[in-house]
């Protein structure tokens, strides 16, 4: 199989992705070719998933975001398909998130594109190479 299947549940977060997303904005149209929303979509995996996306993690990332100044940390992306959308799952080097949660970067505001709430289920596809689509 060319792509990893995870599966996890929509979470509010305290809105700290909003600011951090709008501090790499630069660097993250640059690297990634995208105008991110501003904003992060969090998602609690499911137990069955941790294992999976901490081995996946624990591989190189298909992008590494620099940071865009003095006192923050690089940002590691794995590009991802959220149905056919492509998103971004972003790990900061430096976070307060386990392996147990990741969060989605995408041009479009995801909860309002799919109509998602606090608690729905969401499946995101990781292509294992960065060339390849899910």
């Amino acid at each position: 199989m060319n792509c990893v299947r995870i599966v996890g549940r929509v979470f509010s977060g305290i809105g700290e992705g909003r600011i951090y997303v709008e501090l790499y904005r630069s660097e993250i149209e640059k690297v990634m070719s995208i105008k991110p929303y501003p904003g992060t979509l969090n998602v609690k995996l499911e137990r069955e998933y941790v294992d999976i996306v901490k081995k996946l993690l624990a591989s190189n990332p298909h992008t590494v975001i620099k940071p865009p100044k003095e006192g923050l940390a690089p940002v590691l992306a794995w590009r991802a398909y959220v149905e056919d959308l492509v998103v971004y799952i972003v790990k900061p080097v430096k976070t307060v998130w386990r392996f147990d949660v990741i969060e989605l970067v995408a041009e479009k505001n995801l909860r309002e594109l799919f109509g998602l709430a606090d608690g729905d289920t969401i499946e995101v596809l990781v292509p294992l190479a960065q060339d390849l689509k899910c």
